[in-house]
């Protein structure tokens, strides 16, 4: 790892999960930590972890073709599933290190698999040799331009000592800094990801000399790594005097210099940059390593060949005690395995050796190894001595240090014998219990936020749920990470089924049977043969048959309970990851959807919204739901379980009952920064409803069986979708209700031309079809709305269930939420507005106000508008504030009517100074409208029912009481409901939210800052010093610290949380004061002026006006068992006296908004301004 960062500029480090580290992955974080500087630039290595299960060597592609030092670690896990783009990463200078998987043992045919794709191969076995041999390979590759894979087995060298740091010194002279810096230089050929750029790594040389007898010193290796096309790659490797011509210069006929060559760089190359490289290691640290390797006595008569971990056998080699048992035994491994170097091997060993015992620990799949062919093939000539070694193959598995000579003793009893065994296995296939719990080897681990869904399977499908990948599964002779893979599950699945089948049938031919004992057994898998396909049925019979099964004892029925399993109908699923999505054709998707088998596929995408523009830009991403669609046979939904459960549960029981693939797209986003897979729920709670509020994740069904019920197949299940999943569903005609009944899709090339045409031919007529009746559902009509407190959101809805009524296709969407570039496209809009502040936008239209308000280029000739606002013509007293009245209605009306706009009618203004508030404007405009539209003539409108009122609301209430208690119980949100929001007023407090921080709060996916302001009911305004101090606590205590003087002659409290509420209620009341009737619809409070020089009638008219206040109280004891009660349901009354008998001066239902009611006192000519009753 540390050779890898010092000799890179971007060290690709491969994790099994981001928070299980590897073999490399600590020392990397901790080199990057420390801000370590490498040697081949002045900047800090960039180290980039990556989950083994996303193709993560297509990372390598975009780095290396801009001219970087890439190196990968990773373990042996990741070769086989990358195998497409090693063969394109060998014409790069990469170097890969490899840990070998110690589960349950090393194996290293996993090395030999590869070794045919182009990449340099170099092993070692101690830490030492792993620090030597990957200098070496970070050398070879920059000086070769090919690229290298050091493999290593890390169990080998466990025990060993400590060794020292290399010097970085040193590093710089092996690895050539110059030839680094060459090698930089980006090429000028076009980039790809996926297909073959042409690039071929190319040698320059003065002469073309015989190169096995000396070889190319360093100053003539250099790395023009030439790009071309396949044509010139063939006539590269027909023509080198071509190549020479092309790559250099001719030389002129008054110069004696010889041309230089350009050539492809092969094998012999990658031997003598390799034999350079070691000498010049051997020369500066004393160290000496060579292509092959003999040790031993040079008279030997036998030796063993180890493509594997030859530790346990040199330890016996050079123990003393059986020096005598093996004194004329040597010992041949490969240092550089690829490209393999034949005639080297008779060089390397003794002319005296007879025989080899080749020993390889790879798994049995042929029946000669790779290793056993390659020295069969070098070996073959005869020697000086007349004849070639005789090999013996052996596969070599887990040997004990304990039984190391026995074993080689058996090895060389076999090999000296006269007709020798072949492929005898020494050591065990398993790794004993006690040993691999010693080894720390990294195991794939789900992570914590995935089990969200994985506890929804349960739940939903209890013991019918079966994981055909999960981890932790039994999977004989197969390994976790093989068994945990889509692919092996699919095929698990698929032999599953078939194996389900065929249990039916022999249940079905049993059930004729008389081999029973008794005829128990025959009725029951009658009944379950018939229902075998209803796992209702199915499983609800199961255990009866089974407990028959036990009870008749025959060998039919012992037969039968060996597949008991297949009597339940099981949910069978796979489990996969957003990994699938790069690569469709290669993942289990495809497979899947091919197969048209009944196998259910739960794909997570971890990617947060926030991180998509920081994610690697060369690898996007496909849309495996759009993909699943156009293949036409599966059912698909796209859900988030932090954005609505229901609908989760929905899609994946829907999921399960869908004849054929399923496929359920499950977003669950976790920060992939600081290797951190555990977020907290509030965190993915935020990324999910940004996610779908922005329809970057849109939730939806798409069942394509639908259509033969007459229902839709597309079920949108969020409010915004992503334009290429709108662009799908407007082809198909999917967003309508008339959807085709029985949908073709032409999933295959099977069908014959004929068909075809036909296909065609009704496909059309049905389009044409289509067309005509969507002309009868009217036009479209798009409704955005702006609004604070909710009337003029309330107001658009109802608008657009009434343009529904009337035939049109409406929306209604937040002005906020619409994108604004799509407003030029639309054919007639309606904005309904309020007003707020000084005349303002409402918070949830200013974005859009401002686009529209600020743009020179918005062309808005298309489209038919009409506006409506919402405002207070008494709001503003001062004549000079009139404008303010309906100005943001009035401003959106002239701005869009510059810009070319067409108005259906003129804007509608709704004054709450009207008899019925808007209503009065309203039921003027909206006529107006439906003219325009030309739906204003529609016969049979359903019946709407009445909005409801705040009456309605009370006369629902059960005496003020509502649901005010629950909604202060629930902890999950700082707001209270709609209902309950008007009945608080008459127990003396409103809900409020912070305006200043709506829309920051909006974009973290949090909901507003929520609070609740408290006025005190409080009849002439006195109150005595000690009140006040009173009151002054409690506005530090359970609000924001500010206390109000109202001109209502009250208290008046801000910024208390729902969870305060109640507390600062019982300090008030606790202070002899009380808010109970402070706000509402009733009368808030008797006013009384103040005469300080004549106090005995101030105190008269203060008596006066608090029996007043007493008779006007609700007739309710509401307030007292929602906000006084203590602990132990005892009522603690100390101010306030609201009681049960009617109220007979005013009736609730009919009191006038904010009624109140002053007191004047005698001898003053002073009276008090309230829009109020006054005596």
């Amino acid at each position: 790892a540390r050779i890898a960062y010092l000799s890179s500029d971007l060290v690709l480090s491969v994790q099994p999960t981001l928070q299980t580290d590897s073999l490399f992955s600590k020392q990397l974080r901790q080199l990057s930590a420390g801000n370590v500087r490498g040697v081949v630039s002045q900047r800090v290595p960039e180290v980039r972890s990556l989950r083994q299960n996303e193709d993560p060597l297509l990372s390598a592609f975009q780095p290396l073709q801009s001219g970087h030092r890439v190196a990968i670690t990773a373990s042996s896990a990741v070769l086989l599933s990358s195998i497409p783009y090693l063969y394109r990463l060998a014409s790069y200078p990469i170097v890969i290190h490899v840990s070998l998987d110690s589960a349950p043992f090393p194996d290293y045919s996993v090395i030999s698999s590869i070794r045919q794709c182009g990449f340099s191969f170099l092993h070692s076995e101690t830490l030492q040799e792993a620090q030597d041999i990957a200098l070496t390979a970070h050398s070879l590759a920059v000086k070769s331009g090919k690229g290298v894979i050091h493999f290593f087995d890390a169990t080998n060298s466990r025990d060993d000592n400590q060794i020292a740091a290399e010097d970085p010194e040193l590093v710089k002279k092996i690895l050539d800094l110059e030839g680094v810096q060459q090698a930089q230089v980006p090429s000028n050929a076009p980039h790809s990801l996926y297909a073959n750029s042409g690039r071929v790594p190319t040698i320059v040389e003065e002469d073309l000399g015989d190169r096995s007898e000396g070889g190319l010193s360093a100053s003539q290796v250099s790395l023009p790594s030439k790009i071309s096309t396949a044509n010139e790659n063939s006539s590269i490797a027909s023509s080198r005097s071509d190549s020479g011509s092309d790559g250099a210069p001719t030389s002129s006929s008054a110069t004696t210099v010889e041309p230089l060559t350009v050539r492809p760089v092969d094998a012999s190359d990658i031997f003598q940059i390799t034999s350079k490289i070691w000498d010049m290691l051997s020369q500066l640290v004393g160290r000496q390593y060579h292509a092959i390797e003999y040790t031993g006595p040079d008279n030997a008569k036998a030796a063993i060949f180890v493509f594997g971990s030859t530790g346990v056998f040199v330890d016996v080699l050079e123990d003393p005690a059986s020096k005598a048992d093996f004194a004329d035994v040597g010992l041949i491994t490969a240092r550089l395995y690829r490209p393999w170097v034949g005639s080297q091997i008779s060089r390397a060993i003794p002319k005296s050796i007879e025989r080899i015992a080749v020993l390889e620990q790879v798994r049995k799949t042929t029946r000669w190894g790779p290793a056993f062919l390659d020295l069969l093939s070098s070996l073959s000539q005869p020697t000086d001595s007349g004849r070639a070694p005789q090999l013996v193959g052996y596969r070599l598995g887990y040997i004990e240090p304990s039984t190391s000579r026995q074993a080689l003793r058996g090895i060389f009893q076999n090999l000296s014998s006269d007709s020798p065994i072949q492929n005898l296995q020494v050591g065990s296939e398993k790794i004993p219990e006690e040993v691999s719990s010693s080894i720390n080897t990294a195991t794939q681990r789900q992570p914590e936020a995935e089990n969200a869904y994985m506890k929804i399977l349960n739940q939903l499908f209890s013991t019918r749920l079966y994981v055909a990948n999960q981890l932790g599964s039994a999977n004989a002779g197969v390994s976790s990470t093989i068994a945990s893979t889509p692919e092996y599950g699919f095929g698990s699945l698929i032999a599953r089924i078939e194996g389900r089948q065929s249990f039916i049938h022999e249940v079905a031919e049993a059930a004729k049977s008389n081999a029973f004992t008794t005829e128990s057994p025959k009725n029951w898998l009658s009944r379950w043969a018939l229902n075998a396909a209803d796992p209702v049925k199915a499983n609800s019979l199961s255990a009866d048959v089974i407990s028959r099964l036990d009870v008749d004892g025959s060998s039919l029925a012992r037969k039968l309970l060996q597949s008991k399993q297949f009597f339940s109908k099981e949910s069978q699923w796979l489990i996969g990851s957003d990994a699938w999505a790069y690569d469709l054709g290669n993942s289990g998707v495809h497979h899947v959807l091919a197969s048209g088998a009944n196998v259910n596929m739960l794909i997570i995408d971890s990617q947060p919204y926030s991180e998509r523009a920081a994610a690697d830009a060369t690898r996007r991403k496909k849309d495996i739901g759009l993909y699943a669609m156009n293949f036409g046979n599966a059912y698909v939904a796209s859900v988030a379980v932090y954005g609505s459960y229901t609908q989760v549960l929905q899609a994946m029981a829907e999921a399960d009952q869908f004849d054929g693939p399923s496929v359920v797209l499950a977003y669950l986003p976790y920060n992939n920064n600081n290797n951190k897979e555990d977020e907290s729920p509030l965190t993915i709670l935020q990324e999910t409803k940004k996610a779908v509020d922005l329809g970057y994740w849109p939730l939806y069904r798409w069942n394509p069986k639908n259509a033969e019920k007459g229902e839709p197949n597309f079920a949108l299940d969020s409010e915004r979708i992503k334009r290429e999943l709108e662009e799908f569903l407007r082809r198909d005609n999917q967003l309508t209700q008339l959807m085709k009944r029985h949908p073709q899709f032409s999933a295959n090339l099977s069908e014959s031309y004929g068909t075809e045409v036909r296909a065609l031919q009704k496909r059309a007529a049905k389009d044409s079809y289509d067309k005509l009746l969507e002309g009868l559902f009217g036009a479209p009509l798009t409704i955005l709305f702006a609004s604070d407190n909710g009337n003029g959101e309330n107001l658009a809805k109802r608008l657009g269930n009434r343009g529904k009524a009337r035939g049109l296709k409406t929306m209604v969407m937040a002005m906020d939420d619409y994108p604004i570039e799509d407003l030029a496209t639309e054919e007639n809009v309606v904005f309904i507005t309020s007003t707020a502040g000084q005349g303002e936008f409402p918070q949830n239209g200013r974005a859009l106000w401002e686009v529209v308000k600020n743009s020179g280029d918005l062309d808005l000739s298309s489209i038919h508008y009409s506006v409506f606002a919402l405002g207070d013509s008494h709001y503003w007293p001062r004549k000079e504030d009139k404008i303010y009245y309906n100005k943001p209605g009035k401003d959106l009306d002239a701005r869009v009517s510059f810009l070319g706009g067409k108005k259906l009618t003129d804007i509608g203004l709704g004054d709450d100074q009207d008899p019925d508030a808007f209503q009065t404007g309203y039921q003027e405009w909206e006529p107006r409208l439906w003219r325009a539209l030309g739906v204003d003539k529609i016969e049979g409108l359903p019946e709407e029912p009445p909005p409801l009122t705040n009456e309605d609301m009370k006369i629902q209430s059960n005496y003020l009481r509502g649901t005010i208690a629950e909604g202060l119980l629930d902890e999950s949100t700082g707001a209270i409901s709609a209902s309950d929001q008007q009945l608080t007023k008459f127990h003396g407090t409103y809900m409020q939210d912070d305006r200043d921080v709506r829309d920051e709060r909006k974009a973290q996916g949090l909901e507003p800052a929520y609070s609740f302001m408290i006025r005190c009911r409080l009849p002439g305004g006195v109150a005595t010093p000690k009140q006040w101090l009173q009151m002054d606590a409690i506005s530090s205590a359970h609000g924001n610290e500010t206390m109000k003087l109202t001109t209502r002659q009250t208290f008046q409290f801000h910024g208390v949380v729902k969870g305060k509420l109640r507390s600062a209620m019982q300090a008030i009341n606790q202070a002899l004061m009380t808010t109970i009737a402070a706000c509402g619809d009733v009368n808030r409070n008797v006013m009384c002026s103040s005469l300080p020089e004549l106090s005995y009638y101030h105190k008269e008219v203060h008596a006066i006006s608090k029996r007043i206040s007493d008779h006007l109280l609700p007739a309710t004891t509401a307030y007292h068992e929602i906000w006084l009660k203590d602990d132990k349901d005892a009522k603690i009354q100390v101010a306030g006296n609201a009681s049960w008998i009617m109220n007979p001066s005013m009736d609730l239902l009919i009191c006038p908004e904010n009624s109140k009611l002053p007191l004047p006192s005698p001898h003053t000519t002073t009276l008090m301004f309230t829009p109020t009753i006054s005596v």
